[in-house]
């Protein structure tokens, strides 16, 4: 698709009256509409037939963005994030739907253990009746949510929390998450909690909420113990280029994804700030879309802080993957890759 034909995608949109443009870094960008998917598409469940992801039979693309920490921020500035993925055109929002432990963040946690066993907090201020305020914002702003439950990593508790609190060995490893029958009999609690929890506002059981695009059992799952690193063996074979790395790893996926049969998307890609990711996300997002891959979600949209102004700022290792929705890189990295997908839907 041809970059800059942007005005399709909200041309499509049957809530936008019309196109009002504006210009950013020296583009003419049309103005966000007030949502991303109509009312008909968010109530429909996705689907899988085949490779497609569809809606009411329809192939469903989207180009989104990640934004793990929902489920803590202060819930008034709920409504500033999603206006923000609407301003970039992300009609899909992976985040996270955990909090393990008492003391995970900022005096929130969903679950914690009480005599061997995993107990929930569902306190619609302190616990998993948070994701309400999430889920209610989302159908208001037209956008679909990628719900993860647990994490590889200790960040907000993870797979960790569970060894710790429930392993049976005296030397406890990473790896009992997945071998030992206490501990994954816990976690498909968890799992069992969340999909029956009935949302506050309309009354419904989770698993029945349409706005809820897929539910993804875990970040970053590893299998270290297999004895093969598939992508160290891949990497060390190919030249030592990010970008074209990159590139044949999505191509390689979606061989796979086209040989089983199944729909693939691009659950997490970022370059760090700098003329390198305006150069080297065109490229990324125009392969996906030349593939068909259902889509894309980009690491990481920021927003405000605490009602404070967006910052970009760096992680752990002092490296910025972050996106504000001003910034003026916005529409290079994500605007016009997310008008095209809504735009290819719309067909």
């Amino acid at each position: 698709m041809k970059s800059g034909n942007a005005t399709f995608a909200d041309a499509g949109n049957s809530t936008t009256p019309g196109i009002v443009c504006g210009i950013v870094a020296g583009k003419i960008v049309p103005q966000p509409p007030s949502r991303l998917l109509t009312p008909d598409q968010m109530s429909l469940f996705a689907k899988t037939e085949g490779t497609p992801i569809t809606l009411n039979g329809k192939p469903f693309y989207f180009g989104g963005s990640n934004i793990y920490r929902l489920f803590y921020v202060p819930q008034s500035d709920l409504p500033t994030y999603f206006q923000d993925a609407v301003r970039v055109r992300s009609s899909v929002i992976r985040t996270w739907c955990f909090c393990d432990g008492i003391g995970c963040t900022q005096n929130v946690h969903f679950t914690d253990s009480q005599n061997g066993e995993l107990v929930f907090n569902d306190d619609t201020n302190t616990g998993l009746g948070r994701m309400d305020a999430v889920i209610h914002q989302a159908q208001l702003a037209g956008v679909k949510l990628i719900l993860t439950l647990t994490n590889n990593w200790s960040d907000f508790g993870g797979i960790d929390f569970y060894v710790a609190k429930f392993s049976n060995s005296v030397f406890k490893f990473h790896s009992d998450f997945y071998t030992q029958e206490n501990i994954k009999s816990q976690f498909k609690r968890w799992i069992n909690h969340v999909l029956t929890r009935n949302y506050t506002i309309t009354g419904i059981a989770y698993k029945d909420d349409p706005t809820i695009l897929a539910w993804e059992l875990g970040n970053e799952f590893r299998c270290t113990g297999s004895g093969l690193s598939l992508p160290d063996q891949w990497n060390s074979s190919n030249e030592p280029d990010l970008l074209t790395n990159t590139l044949r790893w999505i191509n390689d996926h979606y061989t796979v994804s086209q040989k089983v049969n199944k729909p693939i998307y691009v659950g997490e890609y970022g370059i760090v700030k700098g003329n390198q990711r305006l150069a080297d996300f065109p490229q990324i997002q125009s392969l996906i879309q030349q593939l068909g891959m259902s889509g894309s979600l980009m690491w990481l949209l920021q927003s405000v802080e605490d009602g404070h102004q967006c910052q970009e700022t760096a992680d752990s290792t002092g490296k910025t993957y972050g996106l504000c929705a001003n910034d003026p890189d916005a529409y290079t990295i994500l605007i016009n890759h997310g008008i095209n997908m809504l735009y290819k839907s719309n067909q």
